[in-house]
């Protein structure tokens, strides 16, 4: 029996990926996490192999045994596997291929780096081909823990390198700029941020707010605006909701950084947002909250009751809060309170590590070695809402917005 990833790269034709250990190279964070997996498993594991295998022509260079292999689309994994192998897949590509995995007795992990809606629910539900889904969250393993997908359900927090986790920023403590990551699309809150920093402004004009990231972070492909930020008809509405601010230029947009870029942008900012968005468990584990953690940044965001609550300890490490106001009002009272933002950026730090590959690659390895139908680690207790009510919530949500 094999392990094989599955991605489709074919969002980022002719973008070449050299390294993955000093952070994300500028693709989105569910293809980061997928080539952090494959690099730090066979780097760790030098006696076994895992390898991912990808469509679309996206370049890779890595320093590693092997390399990512290239096929031309899904159904060339049957040439490949064997009856016992199991491809490890996001939910995305499971629902679009699900007619081949059937036709050709495909088992499978599906790694949900996003909810799964209602439709995938059910899909799984009807198939004893998804031997398990695997949450990247702590949060969203309870969210779903009560579901009738229960016993295929796990979890292992998401993670970054060491060598990424262990780089100090300098910081400027003449300035207290406050930064966004994430990608400009609506479920991800860039114009609730917007609508946010109206009330900061008022208290403090002077702030400035860097926005780093684009619908191009998940897709080059993208057709954007005339600033290359979003959609074009997502960019109007953000332009339009930054000229109503009484100081539009204290809103800088930087579109799609690496992290070396990020780096010293960070060198200026005491504290980060991520989704503020209203969508109900959108994020399933938010890779830019620990991130920012790791490098002394604590990070506010909306409470939600998903992945967020594993990377931020509300009131420790960071904050989260319900409306726009308290959200606002928090971030002016934590950048005039130096002691605790200092011990903030300290728990943060201390946090962060707890994400790191040693422990997420030792777990899948764990996963790999056990038999599918009896896992028992990362298993913990609770009660929680059923999920089925909650995708309807997030379905109209979408629509409306």
């Amino acid at each position: 029996m094999k392990y094989i990833l599955y991605f489709d790269f074919s969002s980022y034709n002719d973008k070449k990926i050299t390294q993955v250990s000093l952070g994300n190279p500028g693709i989105g964070g569910t293809q980061y996490l997928f080539l952090e997996l494959f690099y730090f498993y066979n780097k760790l594991f030098e006696n076994k192999s895992l390898q991912l295998y990808y469509i679309g022509e996206i370049q890779f260079q890595l320093d590693c045994k092997v390399n990512p292999i290239k096929i031309n689309c899904f159904q060339d994994l049957s040439l490949i596997t064997d009856i016992n192998d199991v491809i490890i897949l996001r939910e995305n590509d499971f629902k679009i291929n699900l007619d081949t995995i059937n036709k050709n007795n495909f088992n499978v992990f599906i790694w949900a780096h996003n909810t799964i809606d209602y439709i995938t629910y059910r899909k799984i539900l009807k198939t004893d081909k998804v031997l398990k889904i695997i949450c990247v969250s702590e949060q969203q393993y309870l969210n779903m823990k009560d579901s009738k997908l229960k016993n295929r359900v796990v979890y292992i927090n998401n993670f970054l390198p060491k060598q990424f986790l262990k780089i100090e920023v300098k910081h400027n403590n003449t300035n207290n700029d406050i930064i966004y990551i994430g990608a400009a699309v609506p479920q991800k809150g860039m114009h609730d941020l917007i609508k946010i920093w109206k009330y900061i402004e008022r208290k403090k004009p002077n702030l400035k707010l860097h926005i780093v990231g684009g619908s191009r972070l998940r897709s080059l492909n993208e057709t954007t605006g005339t600033m290359q930020i979003a959609s074009t008809s997502y960019e109007k509405k953000l332009i339009r909701l930054v000229k109503k601010l009484s100081h539009p230029r204290n809103v800088i947009f930087h579109n799609v950084l690496d992290w070396n870029e990020i780096m010293t942008l960070l060198e200026n900012c005491t504290l980060g947002i991520v989704n503020p968005s209203h969508f109900y468990r959108d994020e399933t584990f938010c890779l830019s909250a620990v991130e920012l953690s790791s490098k002394g940044i604590p990070v506010i965001s909306r409470k939600r009751n998903d992945g967020l609550n594993t990377t931020i300890i509300n009131s420790k490490t960071g904050l989260l809060l319900k409306s726009n106001k308290k959200i606002a009002n928090q971030i002016i009272t934590l950048s005039e309170d130096v002691y605790r933002l200092n011990l903030m950026s300290k728990n943060a730090i201390k946090h962060s590590l707890n994400f790191n590959e040693d422990i997420a690659i030792n777990q899948w390895n764990q996963l790999f070695t056990q038999n599918h139908n009896v896992m028992h680690f990362n298993r913990p207790k609770g009660n929680y809402i059923k999920e089925g009510f909650l995708t309807l919530i997030d379905y109209v949500r979408k629509k409306i917005s």
